[in-house]
């Protein structure tokens, strides 16, 4: 790679990503670790694989320091994991979740603050668009009641599966008439505690 007449070789550079510009920097690591905000080391398989610049306040920055970054697979599946439950998600600047999702394809959350209510993470996550609203409003709440039939309000394992694949009547999807990218949701959270 040559950029400035410099020539920036892998083992010589380290590669970065900045969030909020959702783009990828090439540098020395050491030049890297200066830039403002808090820069994270996201793991792949136990081994450095990429630095993950997020937007932060100087007091932001030194807790989010702490938060462990990893990949599930080369570049998928961030996993940001906060210890103790030192930082709350709303410590995560928007447009920085929403390139890491574009991305990564799916961000974990894990260890952050417990949210006060459901209703409370409603609150911060519908800051990022207007949200898909179901028959039970837009979260639904699962918890255990042995006296629903199936396994959703069960301590069974639920399969993974996504609801949009046909859509409630009362959303007035007509499929023969709107293509599925116009109907699915961008992006959709779960909630586990």
């Amino acid at each position: 790679m040559l950029e400035d007449n410099t020539i920036k070789t892998p083992w010589h550079n380290t590669i970065l990503y900045e969030a909020a510009a959702g783009r990828f920097l090439t540098d020395k690591r050491a030049t890297l670790l200066e830039r403002d905000g808090a820069v994270l080391t996201a793991t792949f398989k136990g081994q450095d694989w990429v630095l993950l610049q997020l937007r932060a306040n100087k007091s932001t920055a030194s807790k989010m320091r702490f938060v462990k970054a990893s990949l599930q697979k080369e570049a998928f599946g961030l996993i940001l994991e906060s210890p103790r439950g030192l930082m709350d998600v709303r410590d995560i600047h928007q447009a920085d979740l929403t390139n890491l999702i574009k991305e990564f394809g799916f961000v974990v959350l894990r260890g952050f603050k417990k949210s006060p209510s459901h209703r409370h993470l409603e609150d911060w996550y519908c800051t990022r668009g207007k949200p898909m609203t179901w028959s039970f409003g837009i979260s639904k709440v699962v918890k255990d009641i042995p006296s629903q039939p199936g396994y959703v309000m069960s301590r069974e394992g639920l399969p993974l599966h996504f609801d949009l694949m046909i859509p409630p009547a009362y959303m007035g999807v007509d499929q023969s008439r709107h293509a599925y990218k116009d109907f699915i949701s961008r992006e959709f959270l779960l909630y586990c505690h």
